[in-house]
């Protein structure tokens, strides 16, 4: 994961998506976890989103835990919502459910895990603020 990081830094990946992102009117770290959601959400597969969206998370908050469980957090909460991850089809169809049905009774967990997020979000960026507080999250 870390030479994928250094190889998209290297390129100029990383200030590319940074500007692009900064464009969308959010803070970044904020930015990061949308990606991570949206490409685990697109693919239903939560490796791609932490493939993608590392990189850019480790520029953003170098050395930070929290950055690299956000992205991770993102990505797995995406598969849950997903009809490209077979999950919840199957288990609409082996409980004898709408897959509207299943939505509805994830959505508070849902809900509850984004604000954990938001949470962690102003987490991390914080502890960029203060370099000392990073090092202590």
């Amino acid at each position: 994961m870390l030479w994928f990081a250094a190889a998209v830094h290297a390129c100029g990946l990383v200030d590319a998506a940074a500007q692009f992102l900064s464009m969308l009117g959010m803070p970044p770290f904020v930015s990061v976890l949308v990606t991570a959601f949206a490409v685990s959400f697109i693919t239903g597969v939560s490796l791609a989103s932490v493939a993608i969206s590392m990189p850019l998370a480790v520029a953003i908050a170098p050395g930070s835990s929290l950055a690299a469980f956000g992205v991770i957090a993102a990505g797995f909460l995406a598969q849950f919502v997903t009809p490209a991850h077979l999950c919840l089809v199957v288990s609409a169809q082996g409980l004898g459910a709408s897959v509207s049905s299943l939505l509805k009774e994830l959505a508070l967990p849902l809900v509850l895990s984004i604000a954990v997020l938001a949470l962690l979000g102003a987490a991390v960026f914080f502890a960029a603020q203060d370099p000392g507080l990073g090092a202590r999250l």
